[in-house]
């Protein structure tokens, strides 16, 4: 499945039957239904669907697999910014994936990388015989505190006694996490026993409407952040790695992920490219990837070049504060290049624009840069979370460069002046910059008109967006800022487009 063009222009949706766009205040099952609330607002989010009949049906048992999928979009498996962790844990996951007839591997490989369910729980929640039995009030208490990241808490706390009367009938390994769900309101009682005491209902089947009130209650605890990079800086000894210029502290039960497998935080290196998942504020998993770790080019203003008996050395200053100086060694046989062509080092000189290649502490390569470039090419993302936002292109061999933004870039899209974040994947693009930093984005990109089946509807910090049924390919499309949107022939917001409509585009 690729990534595609940003949708713009025109989106109108077909009904396919009138009970797929039956929309969540339009179920006609929950009106005056004590989990209406909730259910509207997970369905609203595309975290809970419901039936093609109309109906959402918040009194039905939601079964093992339910569950699981459910608690896997809630930590992000269909959002594109965790793609690669995801696309990490499939792989590491699929050979022993491959034993369970399950059409969720995507789904269930997240949750063993996240550390929700490890092997043994496949056999209990996925295995032929239990895939679709009825998930236990016991059995959501644990998997909830896992998702959580308070496992390790939980274990190691304490346990005095439970709040509830039929505390015998929660297996014991589990009333800490029952206990736990109960503090931090994801999960209540059910009702109370003839003496007015509270209850738990362990045994009790887990409903549609009460995974919608527990999914609504986990929004505002969870606070899930992603943070992606390169590693800047590494203390063992503190237990922090610093990331676009923040560091994160590593708490005991942090998962280390390196390539796809488990790990300690020792394996972590500078110059590594990482994702940081943070939960409620705690450091909840580092995936790491070692890839080819090269030394970063250094550029910067000539403040003086030197030769002697001793050596040469050239000092370098940072263009943005020539105060900012660095010293380098430079090697005997270094290579210059001005102008394109090879040429000595004598001709170096200061206020020069340059890029060094430094291999084991010493210069061996020095070109002449101009100030100002222009480069071209394909638009392969963005990112705007980090401290500096940053743009990678492919040039026509498909070589990619990422390039960072300065403050206030300049960003016009077809003619219209818009903002960094109305970029997509797939647009070309003209950078010009100062000093190897853009100052203003060209961009262009070519319209067509296409048509499909909405199969999934995900909304983030940085956009909405659509995975699309066209033919025999889903593709996962971004949604414009100022994308007209028409439900039958009415205007409509992006949250009135529902999965299983028909859908007419322009990308």
């Amino acid at each position: 499945m690729g990534f595609k063009r940003l949708l713009c222009g025109v989106i109108c949706i077909a009904i396919l039957t009138a009970s797929l766009m039956v929309s969540a205040a339009d179920f006609s099952d929950i009106k005056g239904h004590w989990a209406e609330t909730y259910v509207k607002a997970m369905v609203d989010k595309c975290y809970i669907k419901g039936y093609t009949d109309g109906t959402f049906k918040p009194d039905k048992t939601i079964t093992n697999t339910e569950a699981l999928i459910l608690l896997s979009r809630m930590l992000g498996v269909d959002d594109e910014d965790y793609k690669v962790i995801v696309d990490a844990a499939l792989e590491a996951n699929s050979s022993v994936l491959s034993k369970y007839s399950t059409d969720y591997k995507e789904e269930m490989a997240y949750l063993l990388y996240r550390g929700v369910i490890d092997k043994d729980d496949l056999d209990t929640y996925i295995s032929s015989a239990n895939k679709n039995k009825t998930l236990l009030r016991y059995q959501c208490a644990i998997l909830l505190t896992k998702l959580l990241g308070a496992e390790e808490e939980v274990k190691n706390s304490v346990f005095i006694s439970s709040s509830y009367s039929d505390t015998a009938q929660i297996p014991s390994d589990a009333r800490p996490y029952v206990e736990y769900v109960r503090e931090a309101k994801i999960m209540e009682g059910m009702g109370a026993d003839s003496y007015g005491d509270p209850i738990f209902g362990p045994n009790q089947s887990v409903t549609r409407g009460q995974m919608a009130k527990m999914l609504s209650s986990l929004i505002d605890v969870l606070d899930i952040k992603l943070v992606s990079g390169s590693v800047s800086a590494v203390d063992t000894f503190a237990e922090t790695v610093k990331v676009s210029n923040k560091e994160y502290t590593v708490e005991d039960d942090t998962i280390i992920k390196l390539d796809g497998k488990d790990a300690d935080f020792d394996d972590i290196k500078e110059k590594m490219e990482v994702q940081i998942i943070i939960v409620k504020d705690k450091v909840s998993m580092i995936s790491a990837s070692k890839g080819e770790v090269k030394d970063e080019p250094i550029r910067g203003i000539i403040s003086s070049v030197s030769s002697g008996a001793t050596g040469r050395t050239i000092i370098i200053a940072d263009p943005e504060k020539t105060s900012n100086k660095t010293t380098y060694d430079v090697s005997d046989d270094v290579v210059v290049v001005i102008q394109k062509a090879e040429d000595l080092y004598s001709k170096l000189k200061s206020n020069q624009y340059v890029e060094l290649t430094v291999e084991k502490d010493v210069v061996t390569r020095i070109e002449v840069l101009d100030k100002n470039m222009t480069v071209a090419g394909t638009l392969v993302s963005k990112d705007i979370t980090s401290t500096d936002s940053l743009v990678t292109v492919a040039d026509v061999k498909g070589n990619e460069t990422v390039y960072v933004c300065e403050d206030g870039v300049e960003v016009v899209r077809n003619g219209k002046t818009v903002k960094l974040s109305d970029l997509i994947a797939g647009d070309s693009v003209s950078l010009k910059l100062t000093y190897h930093k853009v100052t203003k984005i060209s961009a262009e990109s070519k319209s067509q008109s296409s048509s499909g089946i909405i199969k999934s509807i995900t909304h983030t910090e940085s956009g909405s967006y659509l995975e699309i049924k066209e033919k025999n390919d889903t593709t996962k499309y971004s949604i414009a800022s100022d994308a007209i949107i028409k439900v039958d022939g009415s205007d409509a917001t992006v949250f009135d487009l529902r999965p299983g409509s028909a859908i007419n585009f322009r990308s």
